[in-house]
């Protein structure tokens, strides 16, 4: 059955890989080239909990800006946070500058699942899937397309998360010691491109002779999740502060302290809003406020109603901060809410 699977599946490959800027094409040899392991890293950071699509052209970017993971490392904190502005889950950000320095310091990455393991932001699906296509070592690559392939080929009925010891010995299984990084790379495209959440196409799946779940009639059900648990609604005020510039209007942006939520991230100043609290709706400084509407957000542990107020002033407000030109906003690498509250307030004049 092992080797069913495995030849099934990597035939399939050959011919049906997804052409991806972080890929080599299916049997290529692993290339002498210490960057080569850099984009296998960067692309995994930036796939966490992020879709494809939206990975491309922020790992096209940052290879171009800095192709080496020396040249992360000796990169700004914030040129390389707002260069991540938009990819979500901010410390991962964090993370990759913590690693990318810890890498360059040390030479270079380590090829061991174990060493790599101990590397700042990797958890043992990035350092599995390092391991293998980065270094051709034999690991066994789990992440959620993986999960819901094995689940199904294997009939695994208990729910989700306590089925993640199962699905991980029973990939363990099927898991070849030849072309450990094609195989990781050909689970995730079965499960994205095949076997996918819903509607699964079992008609082209190379491994349907072996899939108990189809065999059974319901491969779909596969695997149970737990029922979602409902998060939070917060709310919170952001304040557009600006001025007349000499050349435009500026306003008045702030850096969010490096752990907690949009860590690190160029920001409006806010009312101190958390996934555990509401705001104050204190404003950083005295006047009349305008109001200019609100944006919705959601995150992992909370959903966000952000109030936007806005006010022109001659003097900057307490603590540190910056000016930036309004006409300039798009390239002050805001978090993803506060740009959605930034272009609201300019539609409001």
């Amino acid at each position: 059955m092992t080797a069913s699977i495995s030849d099934h599946l990597l035939a399939w490959y050959d011919r049906h890989a997804r052409d991806l800027p972080w890929r080599l094409p299916p049997g290529s040899p692993l290339p002498d080239d210490p960057a080569w392991p850099y984009r296998v890293w960067l692309s995994e950071v930036m796939l966490q909990q992020t879709t494809v699509a939206a990975v491309k052209p922020y790992f096209e970017k940052f290879t171009a800006t800095w192709p080496t993971v020396e040249a992360l490392a000796a990169a700004p904190d914030d040129a390389v946070m707002a260069a991540w502005a938009g990819l979500g889950y901010y410390s991962r950000a964090r993370n990759l500058l913590k690693c990318a320095r810890e890498v360059a310091a040390s030479g270079g990455f380590p090829a061991s699942e174990a060493e790599l393991r101990k590397l700042p932001g990797l958890g043992d699906y990035t350092a599995a899937a390092i391991a293998a296509i980065a270094f051709g070592r034999r690991a066994v690559v789990v992440d959620a397309n993986v999960e819901r392939v094995v689940a199904r080929l294997f009939a695994i009925a208990e729910p989700l998360p306590g089925a993640r010891k199962a699905i991980r010995a029973a990939a363990e299984t099927i898991t070849p010691e030849t072309r450990a990084g094609d195989f990781a790379q050909a689970m995730m495209d079965l499960g994205a491109q095949t076997c996918t959440t819903r509607a699964p196409r079992c008609l082209l799946c190379p491994l349907r002779g072996d899939c108990r779940a189809h065999a059974g009639g319901e491969p779909e059900r596969l695997p149970l999740k737990p029922p979602k648990k409902a998060v939070p609604e917060r709310s919170g005020t952001a304040f557009w502060i600006t001025r007349q510039g000499a050349d435009d209007m500026e306003v008045w942006l702030v850096s969010r302290p490096a752990e907690g939520m949009l860590g690190g991230m160029r920001a409006l100043p806010d009312d101190g809003w958390s996934a555990r609290a509401d705001g104050s709706g204190e404003a950083p400084v005295a006047g009349e406020w305008r109001d200019v509407g609100a944006v919705r957000h959601g995150f992992t542990h909370a959903s966000l109603t952000l109030r936007v107020v806005a006010i022109e002033v001659d003097d900057p407000p307490p603590g540190e901060g910056q000016w930036w030109p309004t006409g300039r906003i798009g390239e002050a690498g805001l978090a993803t809410l506060f740009a959605k509250a930034a272009r609201l307030a300019l539609a409001c004049g």
